[in-house]
C-alpha cells in the first residue's frame, strides 16, 4: 500500500516522513541529521518513487476485484445507448455482440 512503501522508500534514501504535522510536502527528514528537506523536494523524490517503487507496493486487498465488479457495473450501464447507436451507424459492437 501507497503509505508503507513510500516509507520504505524514504528509509532506502536516509529520509523518513515526520507526522507530527497533517501535511505530506514538508514533513521529510533525513535520518542521519534529523533535518527537513528544502521547500520543493517532494517535486524530485515523488516521481523517483514511482520509477522505482510501484511494481513493488502492495495491492489493497479486495481491490481487484472490486475493480472487476465497477467494470461491469459500467458496462451493464452504457450495453443499451452502445446498441442503440450501433443499430443507427452500423458500427458493432466491440465484444462480438450484434442484434
Amino acid at each position: 500500500m501507497f503509505l508503507k512503501g513510500f516509507e520504505n522508500f524514504l528509509s532506502k534514501n536516509d529520509l523518513y516522513l515526520d507526522l507530527s504535522k497533517p501535511r505530506l510536502n514538508g514533513n521529510i527528514k533525513k535520518i542521519s541529521t534529523d533535518e527537513y528537506l528544502k521547500d520543493g523536494a517532494m517535486t524530485d523524490l515523488m516521481p523517483k518513487f514511482f520509477k522505482e517503487e510501484t511494481e513493488n507496493l502492495s495491492p489493497i486487498p479486495g481491490a481487484s476485484e472490486s475493480l472487476k465488479n465497477l467494470s461491469k457495473d459500467i458496462a451493464d450501464q452504457i450495453r443499451p445507448a452502445l446498441k442503440i447507436l450501433s443499430k443507427q451507424t452500423n458500427i458493432p459492437i466491440s465484444g462480438g455482440e450484434s442484434e
